[in-house]
Parts: structure tokens; sequence; C-alpha cells
């Protein structure tokens, strides 16, 4: 049996049967599209918190009396400032955009170091919203006077210079009290006639001479 023409049959057709017979010529003339699964993306790993924590066999050993090893206080511990009260010294140091910030160290020798606490322990103390590694709490100095400790720091990127107070230096420590003075790198220091001076590096106040 010989297949006629298409045209004859296009002619021949009704008018619906003619349309659904173009509609198939149309869909037949379209490329093939071959169905590609979509990759599933890999589950992303993410984590609110973490804890760090260097062990370094050199210094395990117990020290011999009056040696001491550089630095005596290992791991991430820039920019230390250390007061003394009585035969107790006490060091905190930078901790950035870490929490809990500005940690409190007590030794009896300057050489062993231990851990009592954070000066910045509660999370209502500071804002970090926003603040990059490179960011927040930059060198901080403890002072002691009249039974208080004090430490005045920079908070950079959030807020500028303030200082907190305890009377126990393992805390608690009180809230952050801003100060109105520009600059970085303030520190207090108590005159014999009682009178707090607040020093830090900033402009001066006038053009230079």
């Amino acid at each position: 049996m010989t297949r006629p023409d298409l045209p004859f049959l296009l002619r021949r057709k009704p008018a619906r049967a003619r349309a659904a017979s173009l509609a198939l010529l149309a869909l037949l003339a379209l490329p093939r599209v071959t169905a590609v699964d979509s990759p599933v993306p890999a589950p992303a790993a993410s984590f609110q918190t973490f804890t760090y924590a260097g062990h370094d066999a050199v210094f395990e050993p117990p020290l011999a009396p009056g040696h001491f090893r550089n630095p005596i206080l290992t791991g991430f511990n820039p920019d230390p400032s250390i007061c003394r009260v009585g035969e107790d010294y006490y060091l905190t140091t930078s901790t950035f955009a870490w929490f809990p910030g500005l940690p409190i160290y007590h030794s009896r020798d300057l050489v062993n170091w231990r851990l009592i606490g954070h000066a910045i322990d509660r999370p209502r103390q500071l804002d970090y919203t926003g603040l990059t590694v490179s960011r927040g709490l930059f060198a901080p100095a403890i002072t002691h006077h009249d039974g208080i400790f004090y430490i005045t720091c920079t908070m950079v990127g959030g807020g500028g210079n303030f200082v907190i107070t305890a009377t126990d230096p393992a805390g608690p420590w009180s809230d952050p009290v801003w100060l109105d003075a520009g600059g970085i790198d303030p520190s207090l220091f108590f005159d014999d006639d009682g009178r707090a001076w607040l020093v830090n590096n900033d402009e001066p106040p006038e053009p230079p001479r």
C-alpha cells in the first residue's frame, strides 16, 4: 500500500483534523530535549560556636627554679597588660571580636599563669553585631586602686573607649562605662593625691608647633 502525499491528506481532511495535523507536525519539528536531573547541592556546614585549644609538649615539663620560657604565656594572648596587688599579679590581653573577651590570668611569680575568668563574659555587656575578627577589643589595660580593679579598653568598630570595674579580678565585672575620650589604647593612672588620669593615644588637641 502506498502512502498518499501529505498535501493531499491535508486537503482532504476537515478543518479540525487539518489543524490537529499541523499542530502534530509542529511538535515533531521541534528539537529533542533530553531531561537532565538537576544536581543536588551538597549540604553546607554551619556552626555557631567552637572551642580551640592547643597543646605543645615543649611546655609540659615543669620549669626549674629561676627559669622561664618565652613567651611566658602561650596561645592567643596579644597585647598583655599586668598589674600587681601585693604578692599577686593579674594580666589581661586583647581578644578582638572573640567571646568571651578579656581573659584574666593570675600569677605569683610572673612565670606561671592561671586563667581565672573573663572580664567580658555576658553577651549583654558589649554588642559584637557586625564586627569582623579584625575589630573588637584592643589593648586593654588593667589597674588596681583602693580595692577596685579597673580595665580600660577600646572597642574598635563598636563604641570607642570604655572602663569596667570589679572588686574580685575573677569577676564579675561591671557593664562598660563609655568614656568621652577619643583615640585608642586608654589606661588609667592614679596620682598620689587621689586624682585619676586617663592616658591614651590620640591626635594632639592643637596643631603641632
